[in-house]
């Protein structure tokens, strides 16, 4: 459990109106503090998300990306921070499952202003960008702990549970 205000903090990013994860994490936490959960996507499922969840319409993008995205709506994990208030937080649970989005955005996890205390993303493909991914996130202290075959559509999507380990561990 991190230092957020509310209990634990959850960010939960694509979840193509599904929310079975954030059902299952309120549900295996309701008689202890709750949970602050975040939901984002660029499709609108604000009506169907349920009452424990802080749905955002907007999905992540890199802080390098300057493009415009006039039909997608997207924010960097620093601007999603800055308009939560989470800045200097820590995020218990980081979910992610952006279609692609891991590849450019990993840089921001690491670097923004907030500690990942576990990472569950979805890889898709595996392009060049791959080795970089793997060696930032176990540079900046994560362990693998759980990786697991999506054999939904093509099977060329893995997904894999990170933890964030005191740099003493490795010592």
């Amino acid at each position: 459990q991190g230092n957020h205000k509310n209990g634990c903090l959850i960010y939960s990013i694509g979840s193509e109106g599904d929310f079975m994860f954030e059902n299952a994490i309120q549900e295996a936490i309701e008689h202890d503090e709750p949970c602050e959960i975040h939901v984002f996507d660029v499709d609108n499922y604000k009506g169907v998300a349920p009452r424990h969840v802080h749905f955002h319409h907007w999905g992540l993008k890199s802080s390098k990306d300057t493009h415009p995205h006039p039909n997608v709506p997207l924010k960097s994990l620093q601007e999603t921070l800055k308009i939560l208030g989470h800045e200097g937080a820590v995020i218990d649970i980081f979910k992610i499952d952006c279609e692609g989005c891991e590849w450019t955005t990993y840089h921001d996890w690491v670097n923004a202003d907030v500690r990942l205390n576990q990472i569950l993303v979805e890889v898709h493909q595996v392009p060049p960008e791959a080795i970089g991914f793997f060696t930032t996130l176990q540079n900046e202290g994560y362990v693998t702990f759980h990786k697991e075959n999506n054999l939904i559509g093509d099977g060329s999507c893995v997904e894999y549970a990170f933890l964030k380990l005191a740099r003493a561990f490795f010592k």
